[in-house]
């Protein structure tokens, strides 16, 4: 996982819910 990644999953889980930002840092 690139810190890109991470960053924009940590911005999207921002934006959405917690739940989804736990299942896509799990997915990826």
């Amino acid at each position: 996982v690139n810190n890109k990644n991470i960053f924009f999953f940590k911005y999207f889980g921002m934006q959405c819910h917690i739940i989804t930002y736990y299942i896509l840092c799990k997915y990826y």
